[in-house]
């Protein structure tokens, strides 16, 4: 959780979630009982669905901006206006 509060960058981002569902993995599979058995087939493939969404919505900032870092994002689309908006507006309702 750390990584993804500090990073400046979306691929950061992108490894310290999966860093973290890594995690959430392992407890979710050392877990005993029947419930435990339950939720491992479900956890991991919404949270792959999630990590799929999260990487086409990166892959569409990355299109309209050319950049993955969050300042230079910020900074490109005030002097792209026309164009990168509808590319931004789309991306961010993905992420």
């Amino acid at each position: 959780m750390i990584v993804m509060a500090a990073s400046n960058d979306l691929i950061t981002i992108f490894l310290g979630l999966e860093l973290m569902s890594l995690a959430l993995y392992v407890l979710v599979a050392s877990g005993t009982g029947s419930s435990s058995r339950t939720r491992r087939p479900s956890s991991t493939s919404c949270s792959r669905v999630r990590e799929r969404f999260l990487l086409y919505g990166i892959a569409l900032l990355y299109g309209a901006t050319g950049t993955t870092q969050i300042a230079k994002m910020a900074s490109s689309s005030r002097s792209r206006r026309c164009a990168a908006t509808r590319w931004l507006v789309a991306a961010r309702c993905w992420c």
